[in-house]
């Protein structure tokens, strides 16, 4: 599942999308699928091994603690701007057909790929399932100790865990210092601690929830154009 972009000028996804009418001549969309992860990528015609890959974004089973049959992104690259959110819907799609949901790495989410599941749910809703899901007593603890009663907010559903997810990275976007490009381990985690009342708004961010998507527009559209592996 390694992404392998050979190009130097690579980007991360941005929130810009391209459709599958806007997909170059002589390129192609692959989809690598096994036990417990997917991978898309975009990639060229006739050219030797790995040399082909100009885009990937892959996804994994959640082992840790959260709700049922949902996978979490892993790594995303692109080298052509735009067609990074083709391959979220993609990727997506083919979640769609297991019927898993997708969310947010729970830790670590940059600023471009918040601006991806920002632009899902602020101009794409129609299309999609959207899942609460709850604040984790362990994310809880992570910021403000074990104790209950002493956390400054309570979790959405405390008599249900059945929903309950880690959401270290939620908090700390509530807070303004999300982005684990721009802000390192420590200044992330000492904002959630000294800002809790804007952390408990961690609920709000595009990032809390998981997502289906109720079509496969894409998929059906790139038609010829996609390879199952």
């Amino acid at each position: 599942m390694k992404i392998r972009i050979k190009r130097k000028n690579k980007t991360i996804i941005k929130e810009a999308a391209m459709g599958p009418e806007d997909l170059p001549e002589g390129y192609y969309i692959e989809v690598n699928e096994g036990q417990g992860w997917v991978e898309v990528s975009y990639q060229r015609k006739f050219e030797a091994q790995d040399e082909g890959l100009e885009g990937a974004i892959d996804a994994s089973e959640l082992f840790v603690t959260c709700i049922d049959k949902v996978y979490v992104v892993g790594n995303s690259a692109v080298t052509l701007d735009g067609y990074g959110p083709m391959l979220y819907d993609v990727l997506m799609e083919v979640l769609n057909k297991k019927g898993i949901a997708l969310t947010a790495d729970r830790s670590l989410v940059s600023e471009d790929a918040w601006k991806v599941w920002n632009y899902y749910i602020t101009n794409r809703k129609s299309e999609l399932e959207i899942i609460r899901m709850d604040v984790h007593s362990d994310t809880m603890e992570n910021y403000f100790g074990n104790d209950p009663q002493k956390w400054p907010f309570k979790q959405l559903t405390p008599n249900d865990k059945s929903d309950d997810c880690k959401q270290n990275a939620s908090l700390e976007w509530a807070t303004g210092k999300g982005d684990w490009k721009t802000y390192n381990d420590t200044a992330r985690y000492v904002s959630v601690i000294d800002n809790p009342s804007k952390a408990a708004n961690w609920h709000k961010q595009p990032i809390s929830y998981a997502y289906i998507k109720k079509n496969t527009n894409t998929l059906d559209e790139l038609d010829t154009k996609v390879k199952f592996i």
